[in-house]
């Protein structure tokens, strides 16, 4: 076999951990080639440059997870991936073909095809299985959240908060150390999520229709068995149920149908659902409000009911409030 293809195997062989990508140092330092056998190597249509100083030994398009370590690799030791890149290497949201990477300040912060950003603040990382380090999930999520709308936001955290990639008690304490554009509506969407509200849907829910209109609020995340399955209720109120339906889970047919036979169970057993979606909560709350208050009657669950501001359009309310 000639030596430059056995030099091509071994090379293979120790990259694998990088997903197929080596540096410059790695090759000279470590493994005792000379430039010539790079060179070789690309002559030879084997391998491809993807930065100054970082080859891939392979040809064709790479994975978003060799391009990590490729940049990872260009940028140094210290640095690590960042943003929707760090997001997505902690399997908490999938990314855009950009690769992001944090660098110490002082750094050279240009990169072509990477974006850089340096900072001066300690760079906290750790290594997810079988990628380079990682800015920690909690900090990526408040750095790409500090981009977004408020809706954006709370939808991104909610959402991560919802799935355990990230946890409570970490996002608070990088909550409370970090520059947070949104830090009202996130501390208030983490307190929610300590009560048992786990989506942004649910918090604006129970916090338009129910707190805001001096409804009780029940309890959230109540865990049920029905016909041999565990489900989960929003929000459970006496014999009332309440679910907030936002897009994920309950889109497709699936999603769908699983609730119908979840709320067909619930009053089948004398315990009645209602439904909310996006429109209710954010268009309609002062109906929803009443929806819930004429329920609770029915069931004889004692409840008080008020405006929510001077021109609440509950019924109920301008009822009660006239009596």
């Amino acid at each position: 076999m000639p030596l430059s293809i056995e030099l091509h195997k071994q090379a293979v062989a120790a990259s694998n951990s990088q997903q197929g990508v080596l540096s410059h140092r790695q090759l000279i330092g470590f493994m005792g080639w000379d430039m010539n056998m790079i060179r070789a190597q690309l002559n030879a249509d084997r391998w491809q440059r993807v930065h100054q100083g970082v080859y891939a030994a392979s040809t064709g398009i790479l994975t978003i997870e060799a391009r990590w370590w490729a940049a990872h690799l260009r940028c140094g030791d210290r640095s690590a991936l960042d943003g929707e890149s760090a997001l997505h290497a902690w399997r908490v949201r999938s990314s855009t073909s950009t690769v992001e990477v944090v660098v110490p300040n002082g750094q050279n912060g240009h990169v072509p095809e990477i974006s850089v950003r340096r900072t001066r603040a300690p760079i906290v990382s750790r290594s997810p299985s079988g990628l380079p380090p990682a800015l920690v999930p909690q900090i990526a999520l408040l750095h790409v959240s500090n981009r977004l709308s408020t809706s954006k936001a709370l939808d991104l955290v909610g959402g991560a908060l919802q799935s355990g990639r990230v946890q409570l008690d970490a996002f608070a304490a990088a909550l409370a150390t970090q520059r947070v554009k949104h830090r009202k509506v996130l501390t208030a969407l983490l307190t929610e999520h300590r009560d048992g509200l786990t989506t942004s849907i649910e918090v604006a829910g129970v916090n338009r229709i129910l707190k805001a209109h001096s409804l009780p609020v029940g309890f959230g995340q109540q865990r049920e068995h029905i016909g041999g399955r565990s489900v989960i209720r929003d929000r459970v109120i006496g014999k009332l149920l309440i679910e907030f339906d936002g897009r994920v889970g309950h889109a497709d047919a699936t999603g769908r149908f699983r609730d119908l036979n979840r709320d067909n169970a619930a009053l089948v057993s004398g315990r009645p659902t209602l439904r909310f979606g996006w429109v209710d909560v954010h268009e309609y709350p002062c109906a929803a409000a009443d929806q819930v208050a004429h329920v609770l009657n029915l069931l004889a669950i004692p409840f008080d009911i008020a405006a929510c501001k001077q021109s609440c359009q509950s019924e109920v309310a301008r009822f009660r409030q006239r009596a």
